[in-house]
């Protein structure tokens, strides 16, 4: 599912675009190869961090809560899977763009981000779990601690979680306004800052994913509401 228009240095991709991408490198069930994809986050956000939160698109429908189908009469069809939306470098991967969906579309899928990220939870009962730390084989490789900010049941169900990494507090080249710093709470061994604007839906099974302790309600909760401002075109 890729297109044959040239790509364009210049272009900046802005919220509700359609563009083609590449999801490799892709493990377990993460949506993989170059494809296309909902940009969610705002030209401002894109064009000064020279990442973009986007949603992928497929031609499979997966019955699922978690997808938009893409409305008829454009240049793409299928289905976007708003339970995939991760943050990607789009200078490195040679975004190329292919049209724009109406802001109906696009809210929608914002919507369901944002019922993701804000741990709405229903069954409490499986892991992992909104507001834990773990540890997991990220790319690039410093990318290998996070914070969970998907529930449990819908971790359980899509074997899926969102997650933002968790990198050391020495870093200087992190920007403030996206980055959350770890406080120091009782029970919590980890340190360091995590970055909002690097959000990832990946395979937490295939990733190996270990529990190491959690955060609290207050941290977690700023981060979504960065995330939810990013995909919300704030």
């Amino acid at each position: 599912m890729t297109s044959s228009i040239q790509y364009d240095p210049n272009y900046i991709p802005q919220r509700g675009d359609v563009v083609e991408i590449n999801f490799n490198p892709q493990k377990g069930f993460e949506i993989k190869k170059r494809r296309p994809a909902l940009v969610l986050s705002p030209f401002a956000f894109n064009h000064t961090q020279e990442v973009a939160v986007v949603c992928p698109v497929t031609h499979t429908d997966r019955n699922s809560e978690f997808q938009v189908e893409v409305p008829a009469g454009l240049s793409v069809n299928g289905f976007i899977q708003a339970a995939q939306f991760t943050t990607l470098n789009w200078t490195a991967r040679r975004i190329v763009h292919w049209t724009h969906l109406p802001d109906k579309t696009v809210d929608i899928v914002s919507d369901i981000v944002e019922a993701i990220v804000s741990g709405d939870e229903h069954d409490p009962d499986y892991i992992p779990v909104r507001g834990e730390v773990v540890e997991i084989e990220g790319e690039p490789e410093d990318y290998d601690r996070a914070v969970v900010l998907s529930t449990s049941s819908f971790n359980y169900w899509q074997r899926i979680f969102t997650i933002c990494p968790i990198i050391g507090s020495s870093n200087s080249s992190v920007s403030s306004k996206f980055a959350v710093e770890i406080p120091n709470e009782k029970d919590v061994d980890v340190k360091g800052i995590i970055l909002a604007d690097q959000v990832k839906s990946w395979d937490w099974w295939e990733r190996g994913a270990k529990h190491l302790c959690y955060l609290s309600d207050d941290t977690v909760n700023e981060v979504s509401a960065i995330v939810e401002a990013i995909v919300w075109g704030a």
